[in-house]
């Protein structure tokens, strides 16, 4: 449907039904994009959630493993047979190697606490979208705003979620050596003690 216009003594020639089919596809486009940004901002948050919930149960499954090899090593064995013989030397290393792991092991619990303790994970400043009067302005403009808005968000989220990832991968790196040797050295233990 064509329609003349006149403004300020030009004429233009107007489709209105291209116009009005032109700002439905911007209204679902942007409003697209909300939703998607939005899915962003929620995905961020639950992998926050997920990388702080792997840390606790490392923590836990790292507690677990050591207390059950400090349990298996036999130290009053050790004592009784540090002062009977001469030999002392691998049980010095092996004692040595014990305080390296433990230092290690320490050095994986920080890690892992790196991702478990709270940090301020960005939201949506309402005070931000209150001053700036959204609710006041057209719906597009306040939209294209909020999808700002969450991205600048989104981009800090992740930039945390990014570093709690590579603490947890440190943390369990870390530990999983540690038990490792802590294995090792209470077995060449208990094969010296007897």
């Amino acid at each position: 449907m064509n329609n003349e216009v006149t403004v300020n003594n030009k004429t233009y020639d107007v489709d209105i039904n291209q116009s009005v089919t032109k700002q439905k596809s911007n209204d679902d486009s942007i409003e697209l994009l909300l939703d998607i940004i939005i899915n962003e901002y929620k995905g961020e948050r639950e992998r926050n959630s997920a990388l702080e919930s792997k840390a606790g149960i490392t923590i836990g499954l790292l507690f677990t493993a050591l207390a059950i090899i400090f349990n298996i090593i036999p130290f009053s064995e050790i004592m009784s047979y540090y002062n009977k013989t001469q030999r002392t030397d691998i049980l010095s290393v092996c004692f040595a190697l014990l305080i390296l792991v433990v230092i290690v092991l320490l050095i994986s619990f920080r890690f892992l606490l790196l991702v478990i303790i709270p940090r301020s994970f960005y939201r949506v400043n309402i005070e931000s979208v209150k001053n700036k009067k959204l609710y006041e302005q057209n719906i597009l403009k306040t939209k294209k705003d909020l999808i700002d808005h969450y991205y600048e968000i989104i981009c800090k989220n992740i930039e945390i979620g990014d570093k709690k990832a590579k603490y947890l991968n440190r943390g369990i790196t870390l530990g999983m050596i540690s038990i490792f040797l802590c294995s090792i050295i209470s077995v060449i233990i208990s094969l010296i003690v007897g």
